[in-house]
């Protein structure tokens, strides 16, 4: 089952929590709620897309008002000169949502590994024409640096323009997907190339959490 599931859903609520926190009091707001959420998540990802965000918190006090919070690696690029980009960005989420929007930065350390960063890191990679193989060990070397227990890829796609589509996967250290005591951070991207669309998925195994 857990090679099925992704490993986000499958720990909500035992050693991850979640990334949207709120309440709605009717069937109609909740949906609601959820397709402003997603919005949201799909303006920022793709805006800052070279900015190495990580997660992406929401939290509704109430139903005027929606609390954002970026975290990222590369505060300058999102916050932008003097933080002359925060109150463009806010602005555009206010006309997008209809609500007052609070939009904080949070920034992360070097040290800690990303899934989600390190999905994008090697599509970048592939994009510019990188071998996948490179890409793929380069991103395997910066999880041993940063003290990472195990991490997991997978790529597919016409892999350096192949006529056939095939799946190419490395591992290094332990990925348990079937054990809760393991946070395994997970995430998944697109690399836009000649040859087509190649998907990349990264597993990254932190350590035990649960005693």
């Amino acid at each position: 089952m857990g090679q099925k599931v992704s490993p986000i859903g499958l720990r909500l609520g035992i050693n991850r929590k979640f990334d949207s926190t709120w309440y709605a009091k009717k069937k109609d707001d909740y949906i609601k709620y959820l397709h402003e959420d997603i919005k949201i998540r799909v303006f920022l990802e793709k805006k800052y897309r070279h900015a190495d965000v990580s997660r992406i918190f929401i939290d509704r006090t109430s139903a005027e008002q929606i609390n954002v919070i970026i975290h990222t690696y590369k505060v300058g690029l999102v916050v932008g000169r003097k933080g002359s980009e925060i109150d463009v960005i806010k602005t555009q989420l206010e006309k997008m949502s209809g609500r007052k929007v609070n939009l904080k930065v949070h920034e992360l350390s070097q040290n800690d590994m990303d899934a989600r960063v390190t999905a994008l890191s090697i599509a970048t990679a592939i994009e510019k024409r990188m071998p996948f193989k490179r890409a793929m060990n380069q991103a395997i070397m910066r999880a041993k640096k940063s003290g990472a227990v195990g991490i997991k890829i997978a790529v597919s796609g016409r892999l350096n323009g192949a006529e056939i589509a095939r799946t190419e996967s490395m591992l290094h250290g332990k990925v348990p997907l079937h054990s809760f005591r393991y946070e395994i951070d997970y995430a998944s991207a697109q690399a836009y190339t000649i040859s087509g669309v190649t998907g990349i998925k990264v597993w990254l195994s932190k350590g035990e959490v649960l005693g």
